[in-house]
């Protein structure tokens, strides 16, 4: 991605101009694909630039600031700087409670942005309390079946799942598969990692043959999308290959 470097030069004559927002998300998307490139130096200078245009003076609030801060904060925790990660995901969520309302639906992208990093750093108590106000603005707003929605509960589950807190993840669990199925169709590769999560939890509770079901169409799901040999079914092959040498 040689482009990169003279793309820098033309962005980075646009950053300064603080008249208009829309720069600011084509910067971030440009810190990314500098990080995508594994130019580190080169994503962490865009993003630092970015951030510095929102603080100001003066500060940038608006919607394409909110948005630039989610893009920016994936590519410092990429970066492995936590804390300027948490700092951006926390100033979006905040940007998008001044201006849409502490209740608006959309929020629910910002928490749950916020709760992956947090279970990234296994803050499961926070990560628990981000997205238990995520599935609320869903609620309220009627919007309690759809996509984001059930990734809202996915991520609950496995907020369980990864402190072995198998029977309060496994109800959530059921829950986002039905909706993910209901929405994308029983075939959807989407629904296999809720399969096996659904499949280890069933282990735990040595309910051996809903186990076995569960794997097996994980399984046959991803085959049907990715081929025999792909790196996706390898990882699900194993998982049932686990589970028939654990019971034997």
């Amino acid at each position: 991605m040689k482009f990169l470097f003279p793309l820098v030069f033309v962005i980075g004559s646009i950053l300064p101009v603080r008249a208009e927002n829309g720069p600011l998300k084509v910067d971030a998307d440009v810190a990314v694909a500098a990080m995508n490139a594994k130019n580190g130096v080169l994503a962490s200078h865009l993003a630092d630039q970015v951030l510095k245009a929102i603080e100001g003076p003066p500060a940038i609030e608006s919607t394409d600031a909110s948005q630039a801060l989610r893009t920016i904060a994936n590519v410092y925790r990429k970066q492995g700087s936590a804390t300027k990660a948490d700092q951006c995901y926390t100033r979006a969520l905040a940007m998008n409670e001044k201006l849409l309302g502490s209740e608006h639906a959309e929020l629910a992208v910002n928490l749950n942005d916020l709760a992956d990093f947090q279970l990234s750093q296994q803050r499961f108590d926070v990560a628990e309390a981000s997205l238990k106000r995520a599935l609320q603005v869903r609620e309220k707003a009627k919007k309690n079946d759809d996509l984001i929605y059930a990734a809202t509960l996915t991520m609950l589950a496995q907020t369980y799942f990864d402190q072995e807190s198998y029977r309060e993840a496994e109800p959530i669990e059921k829950r986002a598969l039905a909706i993910r199925e209901k929405l994308l169709g029983n075939n959807s590769p989407q629904l296999a990692p809720i399969l096996k999560n659904l499949g280890y939890i069933a282990v735990s509770q040595r309910a051996f043959e809903e186990a076995e079901t569960f794997y097996k169409r994980a399984l046959t799901i991803m085959e049907a999308a990715g081929g025999l040999h792909s790196y996706e079914v390898s990882d699900y092959a194993q998982a049932i290959g686990a589970f028939y040498y654990t019971v034997g």
